[in-house]
């Protein structure tokens, strides 16, 4: 988000064309998201966030605490009646390594996420462990300059590798190609994604799966507010109009 922004309200309606227009239909998202609305402090952490229905009722809540450095080290999701749901802490060390531990709604931990930076935060290694049947799984990452992800290897809880996952960027950081190979080395599938001046992303696209399916294309217009937030977002789902997503935003 640009700009000292305080709050952030989306709401969602099915996209209907008509008369060479794109409508509003029922309120309805095509994707996992619920209708949102979402706080931020004055350094711009997000601090708290609800997702509602389409019929405006309060599905779940999240609340997030950060450090005096704008780490984040407490997030907890409650459910619409207000009991918690799950929570997750996180522990930072001097060297800025990271241990995640996630608890169910007894508060028992269930997940535990560590995550070591080396040579100056350009390699990161991952070591996730699931409590409930005690497997371990390992990942690799290395970043460039500018802290993007160029590469990942995941690794399945008896160290053989799962698969290895390449990342491309633009001049601007925006990530423009992924490429995901089996352990063989053989391409497994590969999307790009493009974007427009303000970053945000007009189109993604599949190049190729290697079991034959095809993902539909996706692309977004949107429509800005003069700090350059967008406010409106037409989805579009094979060049057909599936969502129009519109932002109330609240500036400091």
């Amino acid at each position: 988000m640009k700009g000292k922004v305080k709050i952030v309200k989306e709401t969602s309606w099915e996209a209907i064309e008509k008369y060479e227009e794109i409508l509003k239909g029922i309120k309805k998202r095509i994707d996992y998201e619920h209708d949102s609305v979402k706080y931020y402090d004055d350094l711009g952490n997000i601090t708290e966030e609800n997702y509602y229905s389409p019929n405006n009722v309060l599905m779940y809540k999240v609340k997030k605490k950060y450090n005096e450095e704008g780490k984040l080290i407490d997030e907890n999701i409650f459910n619409q009646d207000g009991k918690l749901r799950s929570q997750k802490n996180m522990l930072y060390d001097e060297q800025g390594n990271e241990i995640q531990i996630y608890y169910n709604d007894e508060g028992v931990i269930v997940y535990k996420l560590v995550v070591n930076y080396y040579d100056n935060g350009k390699r990161e290694e991952r070591f996730f462990h699931d409590l409930s049947t005690d497997r371990i799984t390992k990942s690799s990452c290395l970043y460039d300059d500018m802290g993007n992800q160029i590469e990942q290897l995941q690794y399945n809880s008896d160290g053989s590798l799962d698969y290895k996952r390449t990342s491309l960027y633009d001049t601007r950081g925006n990530g423009i190609e992924w490429s995901q190979y089996n352990p063989d080395g053989i391409l497994d599938s590969k999307y790009s994604r493009k974007y427009d001046l303000n970053n945000n992303p007009i189109e993604w696209k599949q190049h190729y799966d290697s079991d034959g399916t095809q993902s539909p294309m996706k692309n977004w217009k949107y429509i800005y507010d003069i700090q350059g937030n967008w406010i409106k977002r037409i989805d579009f789902l094979d060049g057909v109009p599936k969502a129009i997503i519109e932002r109330e935003i609240t500036y400091y």
